[in-house]
């Protein structure tokens, strides 16, 4: 899902004027990962888990009250706060 002022492309628009028309994407990745089995054999499993990237925006994008770094996927937490810009 995309974050920003820019209607036209956005799922998820949003106005505060320290937005970047095309501020962050909201996403689902895949991870494998591999754990052991009652009889103790690696088994390989696969979950869905949300990430946030901030597309290079002007005032950035923080989790948590920390600003993450643009342009790399930051795994995403329950209960993690969102902020986008000065908003």
């Amino acid at each position: 899902y995309m974050v920003g002022r820019d209607r036209s492309i956005c799922d998820i628009p949003a106005y505060h004027p320290s937005l970047s028309e095309q501020h962050a994407i909201i996403c689902y990745r895949l991870v494998h990962y591999k754990v052991q089995d009652d009889n103790g054999l690696s088994v390989s499993k696969r979950k869905l888990r949300p990430y946030i990237m901030d597309l290079e925006s002007t005032n950035g994008t923080k989790v948590n009250e920390r600003r993450i770094p643009p342009a790399r996927y930051y795994e995403l937490h329950h209960k993690d706060s969102i902020q986008f810009g000065s908003s």
